[in-house]
């Protein structure tokens, strides 16, 4: 008994067989292959190879996710001891690409980050290069991500508007991401999505909306990095 296979999706396959003499189409979700080929004396290594195979691997996709983020590295200007204040925050993140290949995606990230009720904000955007591994019946997935591009920093600091009334702090840095994703399938080439995300940046002397004394300009210590992580959770479509 000579079985065809027609088309292999995430969750399903799509075969065709000769029954009484006229070719037959079926469709057999990917879990129950076992069961539904043993019928037709199809061989287990072959049954293994349409599982793997991934004719259907996403190309085009988009994801949205948001939630916790913690800064361990910053910039609080005025502070005693600056790169040991840490805050508490929130994220959120968009990106969006294409996989040339099963394994490589090419695609662009972007980030907000947001401290102190909105007195501190930092924004990223970069290209990112991303792989996946499908893991059971492909319902399950796992991804790594890299980015590089700008990060820009925007705090209303109050040790300096006390001083100088509309002081605001720029800091225009050179950023680099790394992420960690489980999508869970909830339906085809939809996703949910959880994310573990660290960004970090170069370190830059920040610029002042508004005129301060030479102290400040000149202090070598207003030199700072940033450093920060994110968990979230969000949606993903292509994938």
């Amino acid at each position: 008994m000579q079985v065809k296979i027609v088309n292999v999706t995430r969750t399903e396959v799509t075969y065709q067989a000769l029954v009484n003499g006229q070719n037959t189409t079926f469709k057999a979700a990917q879990d129950t292959l076992t069961s539904v080929f043993y019928n037709y004396f199809m061989h287990e290594q072959e049954r293994e190879r349409i599982i793997r195979e991934e004719k259907d691997w996403a190309k085009g996709y988009i994801g949205l996710d948001a939630g916790y983020s913690y800064l361990f590295k910053g910039t609080q200007y005025g502070s005693s001891n600056p790169s040991h204040n840490t805050l508490s925050g929130f994220g959120l993140n968009v990106d969006a690409g294409y996989f040339v290949h099963p394994r490589v995606g090419l695609g662009l990230r972007g980030t907000w980050y947001q401290y102190m009720k909105g007195d501190m904000n930092i924004v990223y955007i970069g290209p990112e290069v991303n792989t996946h591994f499908y893991l059971k019946n492909k319902k399950h997935c796992l991804g790594v991500g890299g980015s590089l591009g700008y990060a820009g920093v925007y705090q209303n600091n109050a040790y300096l508007i006390a001083k100088y009334p509309n002081a605001k702090i720029r800091q225009h840095l050179i950023g680099f991401g790394i992420n960690l994703g489980y999508n869970l399938a909830v339906g085809d080439k939809k996703s949910i999505q959880f994310r573990y995300a660290v960004m970090f940046t170069s370190s830059s002397s920040p610029k002042v909306t508004s005129k301060v004394d030479s102290d400040f300009n000149n202090n070598s210590q207003n030199n700072q990095s940033i450093a920060s992580m994110m968990l979230s959770v969000g949606f993903v479509f292509g994938r």
